[in-house]
C-alpha cells in the first residue's frame, strides 16, 4: 500500500502559525516550492498567488550550496510585455 503522508504534513499547533496559514489561505497564497534539500526536507517556503509561478533548483551555481538550502530560481510571469531594450 502506498502512503501519501508526504503530501499532508502535520498541522502546526502554534496559534500564531495557524493564524498565518489562515491569512495565506484567505489571500489565495499557496506554497510553490517542492524542491527538497540533501536531507529530504523543504526548508525554503515560497508562497505565491500566481498560478504560473514556478520554483526550480538551480543547476549551474556560482558557489557551493549549503546542504540545508538549495539555490532556487523563482520564475513569475506577470503578463506584462516590456518594450524592447536597445
Amino acid at each position: 500500500m502506498t502512503t501519501l503522508a508526504y503530501l499532508f504534513p502535520p498541522l502546526p499547533t502554534d496559534i500564531r502559525t495557524n493564524c498565518l496559514l489562515e491569512i495565506f489561505a484567505f489571500l489565495n497564497y499557496f506554497q510553490i516550492n517542492h524542491n527538497s534539500n540533501s536531507y529530504g526536507k523543504i526548508p525554503d517556503l515560497v508562497f505565491c498567488n500566481n498560478e504560473t509561478a514556478t520554483v526550480e533548483a538551480v543547476i549551474d551555481i556560482l558557489i557551493l550550496c549549503d546542504p540545508y538550502h538549495l539555490a532556487l530560481c523563482i520564475n513569475i510571469s506577470f503578463g506584462i510585455t516590456a518594450p524592447p531594450f536597445y
